[in-house]
């Protein structure tokens, strides 16, 4: 056998082991096992803006605040362009006079 095929075997037989491994590790733990701080959250009946402000991240919020900034943003800048103007133009033409 070359020497190709003998570290390819061994390379195997090195992920079968981590396999076997694995599962060992899985049967020693009991099944459904959970975090504590993973039983005691309660989910609200309702997502309420209070449920969102005492859960949410800080980070979150101000994602979710600069996106709607920069879709603002972008709005606007494509409100200044010559392309909207025609296509607003030929929209309320169309919306004037139909045909």
């Amino acid at each position: 056998m070359g020497r190709e095929q003998h570290d390819g075997l061994g390379e195997a037989i090195g992920v079968v082991n981590q396999f076997i491994t694995k599962l060992e590790i899985e049967a020693e733990q009991p099944t459904g096992a959970l975090v504590d701080s993973q039983r005691s959250i309660e989910y609200p009946g309702k997502v309420t803006l209070n449920c969102l402000y005492n859960h949410v991240t800080v980070k979150l919020w101000l994602t979710f605040v600069g996106i709607l900034i920069a879709a603002f943003s972008l709005g606007l800048a494509f409100s200044e362009k010559k392309l909207y103007g025609t296509i607003k133009s030929e929209i309320y033409s169309s919306q004037e006079n139909p045909e």
